[in-house]
């Protein structure tokens, strides 16, 4: 497990175990936030989008990410 310092009110982790790994994304705020994806670079390493567990849809992982207030991303 591998957590990172909190960006703008967001926590953001990721859990992996072999070759697989999901990052988590917890915006805490009650506020729309974007976040630069350049510090989770090891995490995201060279994937250019990744699939939210709780709704299926497909997320870029390019530069930045947005995030609803109390949105929760689970990413694999």
């Amino acid at each position: 497990m591998k957590h990172y310092v909190l960006q703008k009110g967001v926590y953001v982790y990721e859990r992996y175990l072999d070759n697989k790994n999901i990052l988590v994304f917890m915006n805490g705020t009650s506020n729309d936030v974007e976040i630069n994806l350049d510090r989770y670079a090891e995490s995201i390493k060279n994937r250019q989008s990744g699939k939210d567990v709780i709704s299926g849809r497909t997320v870029s992982l390019d530069n930045t990410l947005k995030l609803s207030p109390k949105e929760i991303l689970i990413l694999e």
